[in-house]
């Protein structure tokens, strides 16, 4: 994975309940890589993550190395716990 590049992110919504409760709703973030390796991570449940991940993170991202310890620097800046780093798959 040396040479793989992040080639999308983006958000994708789950509401298990089908309530449309936005507490009950889970919000994964999926990379895409340009070898067809993808990996997956949980963002906060709540809404107005769409823009945050369309506009801000994904510009940053796409094009990058998908090491986690690498696409992690750019998602820390903007708050919230660091996660031990490791790789994306």
């Amino acid at each position: 994975m040396a040479d793989a590049r992040i080639t999308g992110v983006r958000l994708l919504r789950l509401d298990p309940y089908g309530d449309g409760d936005p507490a009950g709703t889970w919000n994964l973030i999926r990379v895409d890589t340009d070898q067809g390796v993808w990996g997956l991570g949980e963002a906060y449940w709540g809404t107005g993550l769409r823009p945050v991940i369309d506009d801000l993170l994904a510009p940053q991202l796409v094009g990058g190395n998908p090491s986690m310890s690498t696409a992690w620097s750019p998602c820390s800046r903007r708050g919230g716990p660091a996660r031990t780093p490791g790789t994306v798959w």
